[in-house]
C-alpha cells in the first residue's frame, strides 16, 4: 500500500544561532575612554590641569584603539611574517604623537 502525501510526516530540527549582545571588553574600553573624552570636553576649562587629562584620555583612548585594532588584525597579519614590522610600526604611531604632545 503506497502511503499519500498526507499521510507522510517531515521532522525538522531547528537550530538557532544564540550570539552575546554584549560587545567585546576592547570595545566596551574604548567606548568608556571616549566619553571620559566628551565629558572633559563638555566641561571646557581652561585650566592646564584640564588639558592634560584630556590628553591622558585621549592616549588611553587611543591604546584601547590600538589593541582594538591589533586584536582584528593580530592573526591574518601575523600569519604573514612580512606583515608583521609594519603592523607594529603603524600600531605604536599614535602612542608616539601622544607621547611627543605631552612633552
Amino acid at each position: 500500500m503506497m502511503a499519500s502525501a498526507s499521510n507522510l510526516k517531515f521532522h525538522f530540527h531547528a537550530r538557532s544561532v544564540s550570539l552575546s549582545s554584549k560587545h567585546h571588553p576592547l570595545i566596551q574600553q574604548a567606548d568608556g575612554q571616549l566619553d571620559r573624552i566628551r565629558c572633559l570636553d563638555a566641561a571646557a576649562s581652561p585650566l592646564l590641569s584640564l588639558a592634560s587629562s584630556r590628553i591622558s584620555c585621549l592616549e588611553e583612548f587611543y591604546d584601547s584603539l590600538d589593541d582594538l585594532l591589533l586584536l582584528l588584525y593580530t592573526k591574518q597579519s601575523f600569519a604573514c611574517e612580512e606583515h608583521r614590522d609594519e603592523l607594529l610600526d603603524q600600531s605604536l604611531r599614535p602612542l608616539d604623537l601622544c607621547s611627543s604632545t605631552r612633552m
